[in-house]
């Protein structure tokens, strides 16, 4: 017989959903939205350094939006991974009580 703890009506495994779910999901919508920014961003940046004589211009490869989405996907990766880890630690039964 396992013991369930059950804290303000969610299980441990139900906790770990929620975020594994929240931070995918944030993961997701911040790489949709950070690759355009991001070339938008360079952009304007390397054009600040053209003078007369040199015009400098955005370059991305593939291997660079390679990496940085495995850069992404290992920082989410670990969150979720630490989260998970503080969840086995968490009391569920003295985080419902108060501050005293």
């Amino acid at each position: 017989m396992t013991l369930i703890y059950v804290a303000l009506g969610f299980s441990r495994k139900k906790i770990r959903n929620l975020t594994i779910i929240e931070n995918l999901t944030i993961t997701t919508i911040g790489w949709l939205l950070g690759m355009p920014f991001g070339y938008w961003f360079l952009s304007k940046y390397v054009t600040t350094f053209n003078t007369s004589q040199i015009i400098y211009y955005p370059y991305i490869t593939h291997t660079s939006i390679i990496l940085a989405s495995i850069i992404v996907i290992a920082a989410s990766l670990s969150t979720i991974v630490m989260i998970g880890k503080r969840l086995k630690q968490l009391d569920m039964i003295s985080s419902t009580k108060g501050v005293e």
